[in-house]
C-alpha cells in the first residue's frame, strides 16, 4: 500500500490541507522548526490507528472538545482507496474504507490494507522520529545497527535491548576477556600474589613447627630433670638424717667426756694415726 495524497480538514494546526504524494521515488516534506512537520505525521498515524482522545484544542491551548477529521488516498495492488476517519468522543474515531464492494467492517478492510501491521510496529519502524534521527548522527557504525534493530522492537523490546547493554555493560566491569580486566581479574590477580606469598613463607612455618617441637620436648625434660631433682634432695635429707641419727650418740658422750676434764687438762682421746711420708726415689 502507498500513500498517494493526504487530506487534512482539520488536525493540529492544519485546516484544509491537500498534499499529493508521488507514487515513485522517495517523498519528503521539509520545513524550519514547529513548521508541523511532525503533526503532518502524527496525522498520517491517526488516520491508520485512530486519533488520540485529546480535551485540549492544539491550536488555542484552550480546554475544549476537538474534532479532527481528514483522509489518506492509497493505491494497493487491487484498486485504489480512500481511508477516512472522524474523531468521535470516547473512541479512537469512527473511520470508512471507500473504494470497494465488500461488505466488512471498515476496521478489518483497513487491517488487511495494512497488511495487519500494527500501531507499535508502524511507529518504531516506518515512523522514526527527529529524535531518533538525531541520536543516529552522534553513533558509531556498531552502534548505528544496535539502534536501529531496536527501533524495531517497538518499546518494551528496546527495554529489553537496554537491559541487556546494561547487563553486558556490567558484565564488562566485572571481567572483560578481551582485555582481560575488570574487577575479577583484579581479585584473581591479588589471590595469586597471596598464594605466592603463602608459598614464600611455608619453609618459616615448617621452621616454626620443627621448633615448637624442639620447645616441647625441651620443656618435658627440664619437667622430667625436676622431679629427679626432687627425688634426689628427698633421698639426700634422708641420708643426713639418719647419719645424724648414728652420730648424735657419740656426739653426747664426747660432749659429756669434754665437760668431766678439768681445765688445763690434756685431752687423752684415740691416738690419731699420721701420715707416712713416702721417701722420694
Amino acid at each position: 500500500m502507498k500513500i498517494t495524497k493526504i487530506e487534512v480538514d482539520r488536525f493540529g494546526v492544519w485546516r484544509q490541507l491537500n498534499l499529493p504524494v508521488s507514487g515513485r521515488g522517495l517523498t519528503v516534506f521539509y520545513g524550519p522548526n514547529e513548521a508541523g512537520k511532525t503533526t503532518l505525521w502524527r496525522f498520517i498515524r491517526s488516520v491508520l490507528y485512530g486519533f488520540e482522545p485529546f480535551e485540549v484544542d492544539l491550536e488555542t491551548g484552550t480546554p475544549q472538545p476537538v474534532r479532527w477529521e481528514g483522509a489518506l488516498q492509497v493505491a494497493s495492488a487491487a484498486a485504489p482507496y480512500s481511508i477516512h476517519r472522524i474523531s468521535d468522543r470516547g473512541t479512537r474515531g469512527l473511520v470508512s474504507v471507500v473504494g470497494t464492494d465488500r461488505q466488512e467492517p471498515a476496521e478489518a478492510l483497513l487491517a488487511e490494507l495494512l497488511f495487519r501491521t500494527n500501531e507499535s510496529l508502524f511507529e518504531n519502524v516506518f515512523a522514526v522520529g527527529l529524535n531518533e534521527l538525531q541520536e543516529l548522527a552522534t553513533l558509531e557504525d556498531d552502534e548505528v545497527a544496535h539502534h536501529i534493530y531496536g527501533l524495531t522492537l517497538g518499546p518494551t523490546g528496546q527495554k529489553l535491548l537496554d537491559a541487556t547493554r546494561a547487563l553486558g555493560a556490567q558484565s564488562a566491569a566485572v571481567f572483560d576477556g578481551a582485555t582481560r580486566s575488570g574487577r575479577l581479574a583484579d581479585v584473581l590477580e591479588h589471590d595469586q600474589s597471596l598464594r605466592e606469598e603463602q608459598d614464600a613463607h611455608l619453609g618459616l612455618r615448617e621452621e616454626h613447627a620443627d621448633a615448637c617441637a624442639r620447645r616441647a620436648r625441651i620443656e618435658a625434660r627440664i619437667e622430667t630433670l625436676k622431679r629427679r631433682r626432687s627425688q634426689l634432695e628427698r633421698q639426700h635429707s634422708g641420708h643426713r638424717h639418719r647419719r645424724d641419727r648414728r652420730r648424735a650418740p657419740r656426739a653426747r658422750r664426747l660432749r659429756r667426756a669434754l665437760a668431766a676434764q678439768p681445765p688445763g687438762s690434756r685431752w687423752r682421746g684415740r691416738p690419731r694415726a699420721r701420715p707416712v711420708a713416702q721417701n722420694p726415689r
